[in-house]
């Protein structure tokens, strides 16, 4: 969000106009006083030092619980000359979602669908027979409202009708949609970045590499738990890069920041060997830099082992959150006609939207592989 806001300041040439603060993804205008803060809902805390805001923009809300969104609406308080409004946007992914009973109840939500655009006036009654109005304004959109789409894209979601009918219920058509056929249904458990351990057994990376598509990196934290029935890995994400458009140089930059140790793998997809090939032999001061390590790219097996895995995720995981509520298998067509229902294909999810799940699935089962080889290892010598 931040750097399309910067890129449209600077594309209208407008830099003149703004105080820009890129560490803190902050703006003034220097003309009306107008301020522009970035708040992540890692910690709620933070908005307690908002004064008097007139717009929050909400992006991706579905990521939001309902008591981080009230938490915003709370501080939506205070007199102010200005005209105030919260503005969210999200894809209907889950019929079963907070928003969904909130504001789309049944007969609300098929008004939405056949005239786009609701108004809906609730007045809340105070003191004294005093009524204040609150309005909430509800839109659809689906692919075909998005200007900035090509006509290559349009047909892409216009394929996934025939393909994947439940996937373009969602990010086609607009419309709430189900867990049917979701590679993982139960998702990421969800903590507060603050409460991962202090302490791992093992740090590891998955890298997925991109251009047009979003180059994807991922440090995950390995702890080894024992349980009452045995032990159970535990995978605590962070999310690095998520970023289309990058060159090998941009990357080895970006990656040269998080201060990623030699000797940390990192399960790359091997395809991509010119540039698996630059990351290994990256020197400086006479080290190697990276150990990059070609991934085992077999999908069936690899999502068996993550289902294994108790993997967690925080809120400032955009992707990773976002693409495990879409990621799909593909329907198998030939089975669905005789069934005459949707039968998923459970060997191939749909390539589409997938890159923090492939990046995953390249380190930890991989990963898994290679601690299995070295054990075997280790019991022969003895």
């Amino acid at each position: 969000m931040w750097k399309q806001i910067i890129r449209r300041i600077e594309e209208w040439k407008l830099e003149k106009l703004f105080y820009i603060h890129n560490t803190e993804m902050y703006l003034r205008c220097k003309v009306n006083g107008n301020e522009f803060l970035t708040i992540g809902m890692d910690d709620p805390e933070k908005l307690k030092s908002i004064v008097s805001p007139s717009f929050a923009w909400l992006l991706e809300s579905t990521e939001l619980t309902e008591a981080d969104y009230d938490q915003i609406v709370t501080r939506f308080r205070g007199y102010t000359d200005h005209y105030t409004q919260i503005m969210c946007d999200f894809n209907p992914i889950d019929e079963y979602h907070w928003i969904k009973t909130r504001y789309f109840p049944d007969e609300i939500e098929q008004k939405v669908l056949k005239e786009r655009f609701v108004r809906v006036t609730e007045e809340v009654a105070l003191k004294d027979n005093v009524k204040v109005p609150i309005h909430i304004l509800l839109v659809h959109s689906d692919h075909w409202d998005n200007k900035f789409l090509s006509d290559k894209d349009h047909a892409r979601y216009e394929h996934f009708k025939k393909t994947n009918p439940a996937h373009y219920k969602v990010y086609g058509l607009g419309h709430w949609g189900s867990t049917e056929g979701l590679v993982y249904p139960s998702g990421y458990v969800i903590i507060p970045r603050e409460k991962y351990p202090k302490e791992y057994d093992e740090i590891i990376y998955g890298l997925d590499f991109g251009y047009v598509h979003p180059t994807s990196l991922t440090r995950y934290y390995l702890k080894r738990v024992e349980e009452e029935h045995g032990s159970i890995l535990e995978s605590y994400a962070e999310e690095l890069i998520f970023e289309k458009g990058l060159e090998i140089a941009q990357l080895i930059e970006m990656m040269k920041s998080f201060n990623i140790h030699p000797a940390d793998p990192i399960y790359a997809d091997y395809q991509a060997a010119e540039k698996i090939s630059q990351l290994q032999n990256y020197q400086e001061n006479d080290q190697y830099l990276f150990n990059v390590i070609l991934a085992d790219k077999s999908i069936k097996d690899g999502i068996e082992y993550l289902r294994t895995v108790r993997r967690y995720s925080c809120p400032e995981n955009i992707n990773h959150n976002r693409q495990i509520k879409s990621y799909r298998y593909n329907i198998d067509t030939k089975r669905s006609a005789l069934a005459r229902k949707p039968v998923y294909d459970d060997e191939k999810p749909i390539k589409f939207d997938d890159d923090a799940m492939d990046n995953e699935r390249y380190a930890l089962f991989t990963h898994s592989k290679l601690i299995e080889v070295k054990l075997a290892f280790i019991e022969r010598e003895k």
